[in-house]
């Protein structure tokens, strides 16, 4: 009989802290749209390396892809949305 390997849930924040980490080696990070500014042209978070904004609109599904990517996210963890 086999068994699903359970599933550990990691909170967004706690995702985008650590890529941000991850992220810092390059120079960028992921930073989130504060107050009620204008949203339409990033979004709620989007990636920026400090001397311009390199993607926009970055979802929860796009972060799990780079954290992905870059190793901040192991097999066994999901993202709680």
């Amino acid at each position: 009989m086999t068994t699903k390997p359970k599933r550990i849930g990691v909170t967004v924040d706690a995702l985008i802290q650590r890529l941000n980490r991850r992220l810092a080696r390059d120079g960028w990070t992921i930073r989130g749209q504060a107050g009620r500014g204008d949203r339409t042209k990033t979004g709620d978070r989007f990636i920026t390396d400090g001397r311009g904004v390199i993607e926009t609109h970055v979802t929860v599904k796009r972060l799990e892809e780079i954290a992905r990517e870059k190793g901040a996210l192991a097999y066994w963890e999901e993202v709680e949305a």
